[in-house]
């Protein structure tokens, strides 16, 4: 890991590591149908499979890796989760899948200028506290090619079924938590203004991404 990661993104890490095996059974590597759509659309921008270059950000346990590689894509996925990656490469092995996975923070990806493309992007963005947007993007500006897409996936968490969620959620931190019930508020609000907040080991709760959409 970097040394320059920010003490929140070491957090997010380990935390990632500690429920990567979890996660990865969780999914199984199973998409739903407006995944599918979004996954097969992307396909179709970026052009013919066997001559293009895509890079996932944020790959975690390697699901849409796996469905971009199966579709004849050279795909390279990059999480900066140790746990993950070691996932991400276990499920590609069982599909006798030859997929590089890169440990790399999404803000230095250590590709050259115009190298991929296509950049794809889900729920990893929102780890990004706010003063990092520009240098992200500018990141993904600099290794996509002219005539490359990106595509970004960010969840709209004001959805009825993501607040009720949270609240479940964050009530069963408040009970479980042995901190002071301030402290635990007052750490929780703190995370939140950069921009995200975990709840517990397997749930976060993401603040408004239009601040990031403004910078696109």
């Amino acid at each position: 890991m970097d040394n320059e990661e920010t003490p929140e993104t070491q957090e997010t890490v380990r935390r990632y590591n500690v429920i990567a095996e979890e996660y990865s059974r969780d999914w199984r590597g199973q998409h739903d149908p407006q995944q599918i759509q979004a996954l097969n659309e992307f396909i179709v921008l970026v052009g013919e499979p066997n001559e293009k270059k895509i890079l996932e950000v944020g790959c975690g346990s390697g699901k849409d890796c796996i469905y971009f590689a199966e579709k004849g894509l050279n795909i390279i996925g990059l999480d900066l989760s140790s746990g993950m990656l070691e996932q991400a490469r276990k499920n590609a092995k069982k599909k006798n899948l030859k997929i590089q996975f890169v440990q790399s923070s999404m803000s230095q990806l250590d590709f050259p200028d115009a190298y991929f493309d296509g950049i794809w992007t889900k729920a990893a963005l929102v780890h990004i506290a706010p003063n990092d947007y520009n240098k992200v993007l500018s990141e993904f500006n600099r290794v996509l090619k002219r005539d490359g897409f990106i595509h970004i996936w960010i969840q709209n968490f004001l959805w009825p079924k993501h607040i009720l969620r949270f609240c479940q959620s964050f009530l069963s931190y408040l009970k479980n938590s042995q901190k002071p019930l301030l402290e635990k508020i007052h750490e929780f609000v703190r995370r939140l203004k950069i921009g995200y907040a975990y709840i517990d080991e397997r749930h976060w709760f993401y603040a408004f991404v239009q601040t990031l959409l403004r910078n696109l």
